[in-house]
């Protein structure tokens, strides 16, 4: 908030600091409020962006399950799956499992980590 902003609601800098935290919590809260789960049977595709952006993401890791991961991701980027879920993870609606995964175990991707293509509200 600037200062006009501010002289016009006679409020001091620390006092218009937390109107502006108050006005982004309701933001948040709403945000929160309209989130759904992605429902199983909606078909995604990776979003390789932001997967190989995560800071965790290393293509020349000698870790073997990363490495696994890593070369399943390049192996698919371009292929349509569908969301199932993982009956263990039922907790955290956001994390989810591709039905045409065939991995054992399979991988689990947060629902950022996909882009919804159809049948998500």
């Amino acid at each position: 908030m600037n200062r006009p902003q501010r002289r016009k609601l006679n409020l001091t800098l620390n006092e218009s600091k937390v109107f502006e935290d108050l006005i982004n919590m309701s933001k948040v809260k709403k945000a929160l409020d309209d989130w759904k789960p992605i429902t199983e049977g909606t078909k995604v595709k990776l979003n390789m962006e932001r997967i190989t952006s995560h800071p965790d993401w290393n293509p020349n890791t000698t870790d073997w399950n990363h490495r696994r991961y890593v070369d399943w991701i390049n192996e698919h980027s371009d292929d349509v799956f569908t969301i199932e879920y993982d009956p263990n993870h039922l907790k955290d609606l956001q994390m989810l499992c591709l039905k045409e995964d065939t991995t054992k175990p399979k991988f689990l991707f947060h629902e950022s980590d996909l882009i919804v293509l159809e049948g998500h509200e």
